[in-house]
């Protein structure tokens, strides 16, 4: 009797020492995917260690809107990597970025802007005087497919406004970009951080886009640089796809505008002059649609 006593016992221990090294990790129900933590709460509203958001509800959000739904981008939305890229055991490279844009205003409020009318660029808190309108019309421009090839197409320029501020910098402004002329001749797009701390992931296998039909980063080192932005669309919440290597990563010179000061969601004035890759398209005038 204490033998079997003794079998009972070992028996619970053991199964209950199994249950206990398959807690945590992937669970699947007629809803979909959830994940256990180590302490035997299931995630909400959470990443998890290898990579993927689960929501409100507990599931993880195949299909749902990308990551950054809840913000709001003018023109080109851009990430740009802390640098901190982990390959998992999946074989994705998990890593926290920063989001930003190169537009300032939508289109309509463009057009409503009258000649003489002074106006202050959000987030940034330089006075600019609109001077002029150039409307929509049609120019060629190269566009560059997945596999290399080029092809030229006609498509309708942005409706720009022309500004200028206090010192003679002059700004060409489409709800596409901004480009500065400064004085001196020279030009710089204006990008705007709108998010910071988003966790995203990567395959090692997707490679990016040239976006200048030269050269492109390879998705690690876009990845793990804190200079490169990233051009891409976000599938199954913050699954990084259609990645492109901007030709941002290509201008001389790029003035961010930050919006936030760290550790406040309140905006502050300010600019970082930074020189990305300087490459073959420094050109990229304010006459680019």
């Amino acid at each position: 009797m204490k033998k079997r006593i003794m079998a009972a016992v070992a028996a619970v221990l053991s199964l209950s020492m199994c249950m206990t090294s398959f807690a945590a990790g992937w669970e699947k129900n007629n809803t979909g995917y959830r994940y256990k933590g180590d302490d035997g709460n299931y995630l909400t509203d959470a990443m998890t260690p290898d990579g993927y958001y689960i929501n409100a509800d507990g599931y993880w959000n195949w299909g749902s809107n990308d990551i950054t739904a809840k913000f709001t981008f003018f023109g080109n939305r851009y990430f740009k990597s802390h640098g901190d890229a982990v390959l998992n055991d999946d074989g994705f490279w998990v890593f926290t970025a920063d989001a930003y844009d190169t537009g300032l205003f939508d289109e309509g409020t463009l057009k409503a802007l009258k000649k003489g009318q002074t106006i202050m660029l959000p987030d940034i808190g330089t006075e600019v005087t609109v001077t002029g309108f150039t409307k929509p019309r049609q120019i060629s421009q190269t566009v560059t497919s997945k596999d290399g090839t080029k092809t030229k197409q006609t498509v309708m320029s942005d409706y720009k406004v022309t500004g200028q501020d206090a010192d003679g910098n002059v700004y060409n402004m489409t709800h596409n970009k901004t480009m500065k002329q400064m004085t001196d001749g020279s030009i710089q797009q204006m990008v705007r951080l709108v998010a910071t701390d988003i966790t995203l992931a990567a395959s090692k296998y997707r490679e990016p886009l040239a976006g200048d039909g030269s050269h492109s980063a390879s998705m690690e080192e876009m990845a793990k640089s804190t200079t490169l932005f990233i051009d891409c669309t976000l599938r199954d919440y913050n699954s990084v796809d259609d990645i492109t290597d901007p030709k941002i990563n290509y201008m001389s010179s790029v003035m961010l505008k930050k919006t936030m000061a760290e550790g406040s969601t309140t905006p502050v004035a300010g600019e970082i002059s930074t020189s990305e890759r300087s490459g073959s398209d420094q050109n990229d005038s304010s006459n680019d649609n």
